[in-house]
């Protein structure tokens, strides 16, 4: 995705990524401009920002493309994969591409925190999710400590925004997804569903959940089992879960001895 403009802060020092950045944007003739001192400190809410700036178009691809028929994340149809995959995660083979891809929607409704926007936003991109759908109520993704979070995940996972719970649950249902709700209150454990296929994962508010007058409007409703008394896990942590879990699912459709391997 290529940027509208670039500013450059021209008291700071460059970082050889930044510089890289730069000199792909005079590649793709980007126009770039130069900032006095203190103008990026003054204007950006970081205690610390970097020195270049970039301005983008807002990222919502709109709810019906993503829930149309072709996977978003095989880059085919629109083109809607704003970033490239990266095939040389461990443990996961070249032939194995199509599995990791296609992973449940995630449906977000109610989440305020920016932090935990943006992490859904970088396990949904991690984890082959084909979109994340943050409902009305849900925190302006563009937020800036949203963006953050996100570890510019925002540009390889199409978004939707400010569309009803109620809209989404019917385009889903017409489109033949299985609608998931979660609950920390749930006794049944995502360990033992199956999340492969046309699936969409909600997840709720982080004090609140998802309403208990929605539970009907799901086709089952599941959750994270723990091993201590907790009450729960961060809304964030819990739907990282669930989508690593359909992952393995779906290698181990195509690959049943599949083990992963783990590089930290």
């Amino acid at each position: 995705m290529v940027p509208e403009s670039i500013y450059l802060a021209t008291d700071k020092n460059l970082s050889s990524y930044e510089q890289g950045v730069l000199d792909r944007a005079v590649h793709m003739s980007v126009p770039i401009f130069s900032l006095g001192p203190g103008v990026v400190d003054r204007v950006s809410d970081a205690q610390s920002p970097q020195g270049v700036l970039s301005v983008f178009s807002q990222l919502d691809v709109g709810l019906e493309k993503i829930v149309a028929p072709t996977n978003l994340n095989t880059n085919e149809g629109d083109q809607l994969l704003l970033g490239p995959t990266n095939s040389n995660q461990p443990g996961v083979a070249d032939s194995d591409q199509g599995a990791r891809l296609g992973g449940p929607l995630v449906v977000c409704v109610g989440v305020r925190d920016p932090g935990n926007a943006g992490t859904i936003m970088r396990s949904a991109a991690g984890f082959g999710s084909p979109g994340v759908i943050f409902c009305e109520g849900c925190v302006d993704p563009y937020n800036p400590k949203t963006l953050r979070s996100s570890a510019g995940a925002i540009f390889q996972v199409p978004i939707s925004v400010d569309r009803s719970v109620g809209q989404v649950i019917d385009l889903l249902g017409d489109r033949g997804y299985v609608k998931v709700g979660t609950s920390s209150h749930c006794s049944r454990s995502v360990f033992d569903v199956d999340l492969t296929g046309r699936v969409a994962v909600f997840v709720g508010n982080e004090a609140r959940g998802i309403e208990s007058d929605m539970a009907g409007k799901f086709d089952y409703t599941i959750g994270v089992p723990l091993d201590r008394d907790l009450e729960s896990l961060n809304v964030a942590v819990a739907c990282s879960v669930i989508l690593a879990e359909a992952m393995r699912q779906r290698l181990v459709a195509v690959r049943p001895t599949f083990t992963p391997q783990v590089s930290l």
